[in-house]
């Protein structure tokens, strides 16, 4: 059910709302690992501390953009494309909260591994694909092609459970820091609708 166009459309989709993730994925492998592991030998009550800090530093580079991408993501399809890529901007809408889940994901991973947990990587991981695999028959048949976008943002969070499941047993999570993500998209993506109605 989906034709090489679908998967045409969907991949511009994936590459439109997926620039910021990309980032933080590579800045969270390649800077705050080390940084991690060597708080989590040489001071492991301040790992917590740490990790929020360099959170916040990612929340606000990847939040806003993300927020302000999904609601002009169709109006920036219709610039850059013609009009046969134009489901590409409703991709993008729903595209753009499972890429602020993997930018809260990525350095949480980070974390898993630096503490010695990376176990909960691995259940997560299972979970991730247990969702995609039943989510994407069953988002076909609830909703057809958007069922199925939704099913692959919405398999990102079992991973989330995971790890702050794992992170509430070690001390380290802060719940109201942890708001400031979804508070941050959601506000940003409020304000551009207010701003382009």
């Amino acid at each position: 059910y989906l034709t090489m166009a679908v998967l045409g459309v969907y991949s511009i989709g994936v590459m439109l709302s997926s620039a910021v993730g990309v980032a933080v994925t590579r800045l969270a492998g390649s800077v705050f690992f080390g940084a991690f592991s060597q708080v989590a030998r040489e001071r492991r009550g301040d790992v917590g501390r740490e990790y929020y800090a360099a959170r916040l530093r990612l929340d606000l580079l990847a939040m806003p953009v993300l927020g302000a991408t999904m609601v002009f993501g169709p109006a920036l399809v219709g610039l850059l494309y013609d009009a046969r890529y134009h489901d590409a901007g409703w991709m993008v809408r729903i595209l753009c909260p499972r890429v602020a889940l993997q930018c809260v994901l990525a350095p949480c991973s980070v974390l898993m591994i630096a503490v010695g947990h990376s176990r909960q990587l691995f259940v997560g991981n299972v979970g991730r694909f247990l969702a995609v695999w039943t989510g994407i028959p069953v988002g076909w048949w609830l909703g057809g092609l958007p069922g199925v976008v939704w099913a692959t943002t919405l398999a990102e969070l079992p991973m989330l459970v995971v790890f702050l499941r794992a992170m509430h047993r070690d001390g380290l999570l802060r719940p109201s820091r942890e708001l400031f993500a979804p508070a941050a998209f959601a506000g940003v993506a409020l304000a551009s609708w207010a701003l382009g109605t």
